[in-house]
């Protein structure tokens, strides 16, 4: 199965409903070569590590995210609505996650990451970056916000 040709997939309601999706690690890595082909990729990365997906599936989809230009993650170490436990065993470090995104060759397409929570120093150097979120406000300089203007970049 492929969605290429898809503009938006969206796991984390950032389309409008509540909640979101949460993609185990299993689940993102069958699904990785799907997404091969989709331009804005949104996922859900909340709760327990047993419902959410690892650095290393998210490495796995950078191996298949061709052309890939937005990706959005919505992360929190416990999910909405649970109550924390101390048992279970917790996502990896937020930073984790970006050092992939920043650095596996898959994403060097990105042009807009949401990202909020992360360190955007860890970001800020990817080569084809122009629009990088990783509070809750937009963060374009006037630069990429002329490239995305005019389609350049």
């Amino acid at each position: 199965v492929s969605l290429a040709g898809i503009h938006l997939v969206d796991f984390d309601g950032f389309t409008g409903s509540h909640g979101g999706t949460e993609i185990s690690t299993k689940a993102l890595t069958a699904l990785a070569p799907a997404f091969a082909g989709v331009r804005n990729l949104s996922l859900s990365c909340r709760g327990y590590q047993k419902e959410c997906f690892s650095p290393q599936a998210l490495a796995t989809l950078g191996d298949h995210a061709e052309g890939i230009e937005f990706l959005s993650i919505n992360y929190s170490q416990c999910g909405l609505g649970k109550y924390d436990d101390p048992d279970l065993p917790r996502i990896a470090p937020i930073d984790e996650y970006a050092e992939v995104i920043a650095t596996h060759p898959g994403f060097k397409t990105l042009k807009a990451v949401k990202f909020v929570g992360a360190d955007p120093a860890q970001l800020e150097g990817m080569p084809n970056l122009v629009s990088l979120n990783t509070s809750d406000w937009s963060r374009v300089d006037a630069e990429g916000l002329e490239r995305l203007k005019t389609g350049a970049g």
